[in-house]
């Protein structure tokens, strides 16, 4: 049995869910230091390294066999910071998204200093993790156009030794949380109980809104959508669950509780563990960044 240190800097939502899910099922001793995302993803980039070797100055009692770090550190400052604190270990580096092709807003321009930390982390990690594949191979490929904007010392052949280093390690689900018995009831036949289980007639199809209110989710072409079903007269329930009360679009901040032909539309905030009462009929995947980040 190993002693592993997993450094989350942006403690919340998928980011979290990975850790603790990591934490509670490795058969490893896992020991997470963690910051809130109260402090936005952009400070904890620069500023969480600094932190985290305070934090891991207060456990020195501990001899960590694994070092796991995730994109929103830059983990050649903090080892930099540690190294008089412990004696070389193995690093990964856990890529949940990354600032190099991450979608923007209209009009906004990409600050590289961030792309340059996801680098660096890498080009210090002993070995690279992607949530996917398509996220590999996205990064991999747009890296040289991050390098290669300079006029001397590009370096362009430690991208290829990054590629080397770099693995697929899909989230784990625990979908225990999701188990729903078959709805089901039993019909009297010919004075006998027949016990054969009958499904019961569904309700209207469920669609689930299960993002947060953010412009790379697509919540616009959302609305749009319902308003299309909305026109051909289609009846649908709705569960819309994001990350907080407040729907948004831009820079316009609105609550949502609205009607939209027969259904009407709530944002209740998070939902935390699951607590419906049933499974969604259909989710609507309006998400620019799909496949770089978890939402289920």
């Amino acid at each position: 049995m190993k002693n592993i240190l997993w450094l989350d800097a942006f403690h919340g939502g998928s980011h979290q869910a990975v850790a603790e899910g990591y934490a509670r099922h490795s058969r490893h001793n896992v020991t997470l230091l963690t910051l809130s995302t109260a402090g936005g993803w952009r400070w904890r980039m620069c500023g969480a390294s600094v932190s985290f070797a305070r934090q891991h100055g207060e456990h020195t009692d501990i001899a960590f066999d694994l070092i796991i770090a995730t994109d929103m550190l830059d983990l050649a400052s903090f080892l930099r910071l540690t190294r008089k604190l412990m004696t070389p270990v193995p690093v990964a580096l856990y890529m949940h998204e990354n600032q190099l092709t991450y979608p923007l807003p209209a009009n906004r321009q990409r600050d590289l200093s961030f792309p340059w930390i996801n680098y660096t982390s890498a080009l210090a990690a002993d070995a690279i993790f992607f949530n996917s594949d398509f996220h590999r191979q996205t990064w991999l490929q747009a890296l040289p156009s991050l390098a290669g904007r300079f006029h001397d010392h590009r370096e362009l052949e430690l991208i290829e030794q990054i590629g080397e280093r770099s693995h697929v390690l899909y989230p784990g689900i625990d979908m225990r949380r999701f188990d729903f018995p078959a709805p089901q009831k039993f019909l009297p036949h010919n004075g006998n109980i027949d016990m054969s289980p009958v499904p019961l007639l569904r309700p209207a199809p469920t669609i689930l809104w299960n993002s947060r209110w953010d412009y790379d989710k697509g919540p616009q072409v959302f609305f749009d959508a319902l308003r299309e079903l909305q026109g051909r007269q289609l009846d649908f329930r709705l569960i819309v669950a994001g990350e907080t009360d407040y729907i948004i679009v831009g820079h316009s901040h609105k609550r949502q509780d609205q009607r939209l032909g027969r259904t009407r539309v709530i944002n209740p905030g998070a939902l935390g563990n699951a607590r419906w009462d049933r499974p969604s009929f259909a989710i609507l995947d309006t998400d620019r960044d799909e496949l770089t980040s978890i939402e289920l």
